[in-house]
């Protein structure tokens, strides 16, 4: 497993938290109820609520699709990260599951800067030579 990989999760997070802001936005404001203001008043579509309905199935079917797809690569990650020591499951799980910067690594790991940049080089030569 390599970075490229590994910084897919964050991706496809970001894109799964996206999709359900949009659904929530869409969802906010066309299937909301009507304001009721006694004026009489033409929609054009007398179905439109139900097409909406409809579609808005469609568009859960591709949110869980993308989420069937995170659990699948956080499994990978798990599977490819379980022979390292503890600490270095830490580090790249910090880094690629949780998104933190490397100098919030540093501080919770207590090392420095430098020496999680090295660690985390040597942690992905470890995992890309087993997987060879």
């Amino acid at each position: 497993m390599d970075k490229h990989l590994l910084k897919q999760f964050r991706r496809i997070l970001r894109e799964i938290d996206h999709l359900e802001a949009e659904k929530k936005r869409i969802i906010d404001q066309y299937l909301a109820p009507p304001v009721i203001t006694g004026m009489p008043s033409s929609h054009g579509d007398p179905d439109r609520i139900g097409n909406l309905v409809a579609r808005r199935g469609e568009y859960q079917d591709m949110i869980d699709a993308k989420i069937d797809e995170l659990i699948n690569l956080r499994l990978d990650i798990e599977d490819a990260i379980s022979g390292l020591p503890s600490c270095d499951r830490e580090l790249i799980r910090l880094r690629y599951i949780e998104g933190w910067s490397w100098e919030r690594i540093s501080v919770e790991l207590h090392y420095t800067y430098h020496h999680v940049l090295k660690k985390h080089g040597w942690i992905l030569a470890k995992m890309k030579g087993e997987n060879n």
